[in-house]
């Protein structure tokens, strides 16, 4: 987004109330006609697809902006399943271009018709792969930025067709082997997929029971699927442990950015946004599985922002 200064396109007013607890101020906020810019406030507010003034840019796409929807294939009803007949399972991500669209809600098939619908895996125009490569790498070899599926395109995919060690060798690694058996999670411009190899021996017990087959986690950048090169904590795809587990979120450890105290503004410069009176800090969120906590947290807020304000008369 460009450089502006608030001013420049606010006028900032503050109004005086009191009450039974005392006297307080509320800031409100108008249009600053004469110094605002009006194709930028268009552009904002809309956001559809195609041309936008040229100074406002959303995920390179030119002033769209959209949802990616992530849903992964498995047979979690049989888990142990695999079939070389088969195809091998994935993760698809589908682009939403309609999700924040200002008519959404005046749908028409003819005169506003869904921009996403029918999306096919077909790595041209539907859904395209990536692989191992492209995860790792978001270039064209060159240092030019290159994704694979940019925000022009429909979404990606990535198929489960590398066995992992542990927990057993990879002779029996096949078609649906490893499927995607968790929700997957978005945090911190990353997504983590959680998945079970049915191929894998797991454990056994003393008296001959015991557990079969492991858990993976895979993680991409969002929204592309594709990762600058040299970023471990998004191309990832490790050993979780034996048996099925999925990958959650919990509490990191680190303080900072999210605040400490009850008006979110602990470990946080004073020049936080009246939104933080309203925001309670939750610490630090990392993902967590079996083994433990990853990634080095993101700090989080929870808040009640008010988006009206009325008079009790």
């Amino acid at each position: 987004r460009p450089n502006l200064c608030l001013a420049n396109i606010l006028a900032i007013h503050k109004k005086k109330y009191k009450n039974q607890k005392g006297e307080f101020f509320k800031e409100t906020w108008s249009l600053n006609a004469k110094r605002y810019d009006k194709q930028f406030l268009i552009d904002a507010m809309r956001a559809k697809p195609g041309a936008a003034w040229k100074d406002f840019k959303e995920a390179i796409n030119n002033g769209s902006i959209f949802a990616v929807v992530s849903q992964g294939s498995g047979n979690r009803s049989a888990p142990l399943f695999a079939d070389s007949s088969y195809d091998y399972d994935a993760i698809y991500n589908i682009y939403d271009k309609d999700v924040a669209r200002t008519d959404l809600y005046n749908y028409d098939s003819v005169k506003n018709p869904l921009i996403t619908k029918n999306i096919k895996v077909d790595n041209v125009s539907g859904l395209r792969l990536i692989n191992d490569d492209k995860r790792k790498d978001n270039t064209d070899g060159k240092g030019n930025i290159l994704y694979n599926a940019p925000a022009s395109a429909h979404g990606w995919y990535y198929k489960f067709t590398d066995c992992v060690t542990g927990y057993g060798k990879c002779d029996s690694y096949k078609q649906q082997t490893e499927k995607v058996f968790g929700t997957p999670i978005a945090l911190n411009n990353k997504l983590f997929v959680s998945t079970f190899d049915a191929s894998k021996d797991g454990l056994a017990g003393d008296c001959g029971a015991g557990v079969k087959g492991a858990s993976l986690m895979t993680t991409f950048c969002l929204p592309f699927g594709q990762c600058a090169a040299g970023d471990v904590t998004g191309t990832t795809h490790t050993m979780i442990g034996a048996g099925i587990h999925t990958v959650t979120v919990g509490n990191g450890n680190s303080s900072g950015n999210g605040g400490s105290t009850g008006g979110g503004t602990g470990g946080v410069s004073s020049k936080l946004s009246s939104a933080s009176n309203y925001c309670i800090a939750t610490g630090s969120r990392v993902t967590i599985t079996v083994t433990g906590s990853s990634g080095s947290g993101e700090q989080t807020r929870m808040c009640l922002v008010p988006q009206r304000w009325y008079e009790k008369l």
